[in-house]
């Protein structure tokens, strides 16, 4: 991974690598506009079941799409994005979400 340190013993590295940077299929996708607790300004968000190169679907929030391209079968792939963060200077949580490529 380019540009960062991951901690060696962080417990979700090895399952945060098997699933960044894979390619996979949009099977279906939904509109959120009632966000859950500390999402508030990030609606509308998109949340898409996936299926990636493993065979597993998966469901990814859908990141950097205009809304024309979210649609049933677009190609996706996995993209490392901050989650949350704690405070001004507090810690600052990743997560595995997916991107339209074509």
């Amino acid at each position: 991974m380019i540009g960062f340190r991951v901690a060696e013993n962080w417990r979700g590295l090895e399952k945060s690598r098997k699933l960044l940077d894979k390619e996979g299929t949009l099977l279906s996708y939904t509109v959120v506009h009632s966000p859950p607790a500390g999402k508030e300004n990030t609606v509308p968000f998109y949340l898409g079941q996936v299926s990636l190169e493993d065979k597993i679907t998966h469901i990814m929030e859908i990141v950097d799409a205009e809304k024309e391209k979210i649609k049933k079968g677009a190609r996706v792939r996995t993209c490392l994005r901050r989650i949350h963060v704690q405070g001004r200077k507090g810690l600052i949580g990743y997560g595995i979400k997916c991107r339209v490529t074509g």
